[in-house]
């Protein structure tokens, strides 16, 4: 199959080439597409705050509250270990990609990096992501 793009109307042709018949095809393609929390990520939306007038103990609680803080709980050893950690901007804490939005995050975090489950939760304080190791890949590594 030859793909030829945007020959008229919007049409994808496909040639097909049979053993009997050779001719060609129009199927008509409806392309969607919905933002999933892009933005101009050129700046970090905390630039222009200043936390020069904020008392040094009430910092922690502004940081944590900022909208693009994400709370990372790293479950194993049948959950009895656990680390956490906190990423800025809607950051992946693996390959380090700013996602723009806790919705892109996920969307980002469970379409690249498949050895993990992840379970994500939003309170009126915190974005969280608990994060494990999938149970059947850890299986399938110690079988090989």
């Amino acid at each position: 199959m030859q793909p030829k793009f945007l020959e008229q109307d919007s049409c994808l042709t496909f040639c097909s080439h049979k053993v009997d018949v050779a001719g060609s095809y129009q199927v008509q393609i409806c392309i969607s597409a919905q933002e999933a929390g892009a933005r101009d990520m050129s700046e970090s939306p905390y630039s222009s705050y200043t936390y020069d007038n904020v008392p040094p103990s009430s910092l922690p609680d502004i940081l944590r509250l900022r909208a693009g803080n994400v709370l990372f709980n790293y479950k194993y050893y049948n959950d009895t270990m656990r680390k956490t950690e906190v990423t800025e901007d809607f950051s992946c804490p693996f390959c380090l990609v700013r996602c723009g939005s806790f919705k892109g995050l996920g969307f980002h975090l469970n379409s690249t990096h498949d050895l993990f489950s992840f379970e994500f939760m939003i309170t009126e304080q915190y974005q969280v992501v608990n994060v494990s190791l999938k149970a059947d890949v850890w299986r399938t590594e110690l079988e090989v």
